[in-house]
């Protein structure tokens, strides 16, 4: 009678992980779309803007005067430019990162808060 019961216990602790198990990995794959959708707008606000820039650049070259002074204003320019949208990148891209660490941290707590509530433990 007590191997019974030991089984039944066992098998109910194990059903109850494996149950964790996929509400983390559902939990953990919401999330990481959340995070692809974030880094995919931050590619598409940063090649709009270069797209600016670049007409922005022509614009400002076809105004000048021209020569040498003006080609290499309009590279150290560009260069600038481009220093500054990796950097914003590295950041907006970080900042995905950490709403996505948010995310699984929030919806794991939440998982677990609901198996050690009182009334999930009185049911087993």
């Amino acid at each position: 009678m007590k191997k019974i019961a030991r089984v039944i216990a066992l098998t109910s602790i194990i059903a109850s992980a494996s149950i964790s198990a996929q509400e983390i990995a559902i939990c953990k794959a919401q999330c990481g779309s959340d995070k692809k959708i974030c880094r995919h707008t931050v590619e598409v606000r940063i090649g709009e803007h270069e797209k600016w820039k670049l007409n922005k650049f022509s614009n400002d070259l076809k105004n000048s005067k021209p020569g040498m002074d003006a080609y290499l204003n309009e590279q150290q320019a560009r260069k600038n430019d481009a220093q500054r949208s990796k950097v914003l990148k590295v950041e907006k891209y970080h900042a995905c990162d950490v709403s996505y660490v948010q995310c699984t941290n929030s919806c794991t707590n939440e998982i677990f808060k609901k198996e050690n509530s009182p009334s999930n433990k009185q049911d087993n």
